[in-house]
């Protein structure tokens, strides 16, 4: 039990990095720019100051939690059942994980079609040449 509680807590600051690295590397795809990483004592981010379009952001903020959540499906699929609940924990802390991306990514949602968003990580910036009510 000791093992598998290290094990999880190992895993989730590997997942940590990884989720974060992930927000960078469609951030490098879509600005050009390389990432700023960084890590509050609280959360970790990835920000950049570039501008992206809606459909950018939206695949930036959503990448991790669906690539490692498809990951993680097939690990519960796949591996013996006596893994599932670890595996599965692991999901649980994917999806935690991404509140924060889920939130900009519902905020993205009901901004207008010509919104640019800037993430800085620490803050973001919404530019739209219609005023937001």
């Amino acid at each position: 039990m000791l093992i598998t509680v290290v094990a999880l807590l190992a895993l989730m600051g590997v997942y940590i990095f990884f989720h974060e690295f992930i927000h960078g590397i469609f951030i490098k795809k879509y600005s050009g720019e390389k990432a700023k990483y960084g890590f509050t004592g609280l959360y970790a981010y990835a920000g950049s100051n570039a501008y992206f379009c809606k459909r950018q952001y939206l695949i930036i903020a959503l990448a991790p939690v669906v690539l490692f959540g498809g990951v993680f499906l097939m690990l519960n699929v796949f591996l013996p059942p006596q893994w599932f609940w670890f595996v599965y924990l692991l999901q649980m802390i994917n999806i935690s994980s991404a509140a924060g991306d889920l939130y900009v990514t519902y905020i993205t949602c009901r901004v207008p079609a010509d919104v640019l968003i800037r993430d800085k990580g620490l803050e973001m910036i919404f530019y739209s040449r219609k005023i937001l009510s």
